[in-house]
């Protein structure tokens, strides 16, 4: 082979790996964290029912905003928020139940893997 066939083939490789390395990563920031039909959601603080809602636009208002919103990347490493008031968001219908966490204090919703930017407000009054 010659050297410059060689050098065609190695920059045609990573162009190639850096692509599909993007297209990873922004599949990654702009996959659903939650979807499906739930036609319940009850925000708990510390183990204790804070709201109940059975609203479905309203359900699907909050999913839209999980989904959509600005996320880091946090692996787990440990409770990042241990000191803070915090609690769960259960999405419930009649075959599935999904929690989430939330961080009241700042409104942002936590996953096993990212932290999302959610400003939600509910809960915000009873700390």
């Amino acid at each position: 082979m010659r050297k410059g066939m060689k050098k065609k083939r190695i920059i045609t490789i990573l162009v190639v790996i850096s692509l599909l390395l993007s297209i990873a990563l922004i599949w990654l920031y702009h996959h659903k964290i939650i979807e499906g039909q739930y036609n319940k959601l009850t925000i708990s603080k510390m183990g204790d029912s804070l709201y109940v809602i059975h609203n479905k636009e309203e359900i699907n208002r909050i999913m839209r905003k999980i989904n959509t919103s600005p996320r880091t990347f946090h692996p787990t490493n440990g409770f990042r928020y241990d000191h803070l008031p915090h609690g769960t968001l259960l999405f419930e219908n009649d075959n599935e139940l999904v929690e989430i966490e939330i961080v009241f204090q700042k409104g942002n919703v936590l996953t096993r893997y990212w932290e999302i930017e959610t400003n939600l407000e509910f809960g915000r009054e009873v700390e």
